[in-house]
């Protein structure tokens, strides 16, 4: 009976194969037509303007800034998105070809490895057959035959005598048995062929799906794509309005008003002791008093301020914090309705916000709650934080600080992305629906590695500083706000990464309250002025004489001590001697570091370079960035499942592979 093979598309499942380079061949002659038409409708622009500039009267003027400022403006924001979207295409078309080869080539190995087993399967059951053994054969695929069988004589042996019966028997062994072990190798390594080709038939069915996600961030992290995201609550011509307005200020012949946003009011000026000029957001009140202030007012004052003074209320540490959700999610509103003028900064901000806040949630997250914490358009750049989880109810909470070349426009997706992996994990170590929020803050201007030779660059502590302030004033209004629930027993946590390092260890100077714990990843140091050793961080003690203060550093990642040993600022980790030539940076004792370089056998992945999410295949110069899936912070890292268990429980956390005090030097 002829052994039974499974159909190959059942057995591989659903094929990843689908569509073809050709279609998107098509798109990019599109999109290429659609850049074609931009650049010919601005440089019509651009000349007009140029001639205007040549004549001279207030109107005339006015027609030249609106062609030059707003409609050169909205031409040159559609070349750029045409241009980043012809990348992101020609990378994604790259991708699925190799999948589709990909995924033919293991096709073909299924097939010759059925192939194989029919064959090996006919083979054996003919020598089977010859060595009176019929029954032997394995009438299931998976199953791999067994080693070549004793041969059994037919009624021919009766008649011979026993040396006779043991020659015949070693002739057909010599006959058959070679043939059998290569055929029945054969088998066993076609079963292993088809047995594994599930799992790179599943591999290449996750690169697709990969392939497309990066490729819809990728278009939606366009100034067209920023526009599209800002307007998804829209419905209809609402949402056309919003993008046409974004673009060029215009629609249907009517010229847009920018959004605005009013600051003063009597009330505000009795919570600021004067008009709030920029104080609401660079030096707000302190909790206690916000919170007095706001209690004092009527359900209807507050309801005012809330839809009027949405800037100022979003933004203010006491109130709680469901409360400036509401403000911020107006503010947000408002310039959606009113996207004439904004900047490309604030549409990519607003559009990646929205989606964080808005975009349906699926499994363990389904249900979970989100904030807009903060939100700050007036500022530049404009300025974000957000949550997952509610932190008016939570019992634990943490704060997350972005550093280097993280401002909250490029930042928005990447950090949504951090805080969904630190939520999940935690709550894979918490046995309480509602147990944790994770805050996660983009509320500074934080430096690029160009920058580094000025005082506000990845060498200096001005903008640590400068944001550091703020972000105590959020840390302390978790503990003290206008929520009822503020009473409960709070675990508060802070987690920051890079430059992040320095301003949130600033900003733990500046705190009233002590946090529960304090953890780091990637460091590139403190500034020993304001964090002369770790006594000056107000964190609590993990037991007596140890601060629950803990750090980790990849061995890949060479640019965070780079920036330390360059600044003269002081690490949490161990750091080599010598770094570019230069002694490498000092480091303070009494830290708990754990290890980020993996642990195979419970799958948990290593982090390879700088980056909180690693993308692409490599980590970049000196560990700069970080590999696709070796971030510090990606999903089913090393150095997430530790975070997760230390801010689940700060003073008596155990990670894997444990942790080792910090000598200092």
């Amino acid at each position: 009976m002829s052994i039974v093979l499974p159909n190959i598309r059942q057995h591989l499942g659903p094929s990843p194969i689908s569509g073809s380079t050709a279609e998107m061949e098509a798109v990019q002659k599109f999109i290429t037509d659609v850049e074609r038409d931009a650049s010919g409708y601005d440089a019509a622009v651009r000349s007009a303007a140029e001639w205007l500039s040549r004549q001279s009267s207030e109107s005339v003027e006015r027609l030249r800034v609106r062609l030059q400022d707003t409609l050169s403006s909205g031409a040159k924001r559609v070349i750029t998105s045409t241009t980043d979207a012809k990348t992101a295409i020609r990378t994604y078309a790259a991708e699925v070809e190799a999948v589709h080869r990909e995924a033919r080539a293991v096709m073909i190995d299924t097939e010759m490895a059925f192939s194989y087993i029919r064959r090996a399967e006919a083979k054996l059951s003919e020598i089977a057959y010859e060595i009176g053994r019929p029954g032997l054969v394995p009438t299931y695929w998976k199953e791999i035959p067994n080693p070549f069988p004793q041969p059994r004589l037919d009624s021919r042996g009766d008649a011979m005598d026993t040396a006779e019966r043991e020659a015949m028997i070693s002739q057909m062994c010599n006959m058959y048995e070679h043939s059998w072990t290569v055929a029945a190798s054969e088998w066993k390594q076609a079963v292993e062929t088809a047995t594994g080709a599930p799992s790179k038939w599943g591999a290449l069915w996750e690169r697709r799906r990969n392939a497309e996600d990066k490729l819809r961030r990728l278009l939606q992290d366009t100034p067209i794509g920023h526009l599209i995201g800002l307007s998804q609550n829209c419905k209809g011509l609402q949402a056309k309005r919003t993008i046409a307005l974004g673009l060029t200020s215009e629609v249907w012949g009517g010229v847009g008003t920018p959004a605005e946003f009013e600051i003063d009011y009597p009330s505000l000026r009795d919570l600021f002791g004067g008009e709030p000029g920029v104080a609401w957001w660079d030096s707000p009140p302190a909790p206690e008093v916000v919170i007095s202030w706001w209690l004092g007012l009527t359900v209807e004052q507050q309801e005012f301020l809330i839809r009027e003074r949405s800037m100022v209320i979003g933004n203010l540490p006491g109130l709680s914090f469901v409360t400036r959700d509401r403000a911020n999610r107006e503010t947000l509103r408002i310039i959606a309705a009113n996207p004439a003028g904004i900047s490309a900064d604030t549409a990519r901000l607003l559009s990646g916000l929205q989606t964080a806040v808005e975009t349906k949630l699926s499994g363990r997250l389904a249900g979970v709650e989100r904030h807009i914490v903060s939100l700050n358009t007036l500022v530049d750049p404009p300025c974000a934080a957000m949550s997952l989880g509610n932190l008016d109810h939570a019992e634990r909470i943490t704060w997350l600080a972005a550093g280097m070349e993280s401002n909250a426009p490029a930042a928005i997706r990447n950090w949504n992305q951090v805080g969904r992996n630190v939520f999940e994990e935690q709550n894979r170590h918490s046995s309480t629906a509602g147990e944790h929020a994770v805050a996660v803050w983009l509320g500074y201007d934080t430096p690029a590695l160009g920058d580094s030779a000025s005082s506000a660059g990845v060498l200096g502590s001005e903008k640590a500083f400068a944001g550091a302030q703020r972000l105590a004033g959020e840390i302390d209004g978790t503990y003290r706000n206008s929520s009822h629930a503020s009473t409960r027993n709070l675990v508060v946590n802070v987690g920051a990464h890079s430059y992040g390092v320095n301003t949130a260890s600033i900003a733990l100077t500046l705190t009233k309250r002590p946090v529960d714990s304090f953890t780091t990843f990637g460091s590139a140091g403190v500034d020993m002025r304001y964090v002369a050793n770790l006594s000056s961080l107000h964190v609590q003690e993990r037991e007596p004489g140890q601060p629950a203060i803990y750090a980790v550093h990849a061995e890949g990642d060479d640019i965070a001590p780079v920036g330390a040993a360059f600044s003269g600022r002081k690490t949490f980790t161990e750091q080599p001697q010598r770094i570019l030539g230069l002694e490498g940076p000092a480091s303070m004792p009494g830290v708990l570091v754990f290890s980020a370089e993996g642990v195979e056998s419970q799958g948990l992945r290593s982090t390879d370079g700088h980056a909180v999410i690693g993308d692409g295949n490599d980590n970049g110069f000196m560990g700069h960035s970080a590999s696709d899936g070796h971030g510090y912070l990606d999903r089913r890292t090393q150095s997430l499942n530790s975070f997760a268990r230390i801010t689940s429980d700060p003073k008596g956390a155990e990670v894997t592979g444990g942790f080792k005090r910090s000598i200092g030097k």
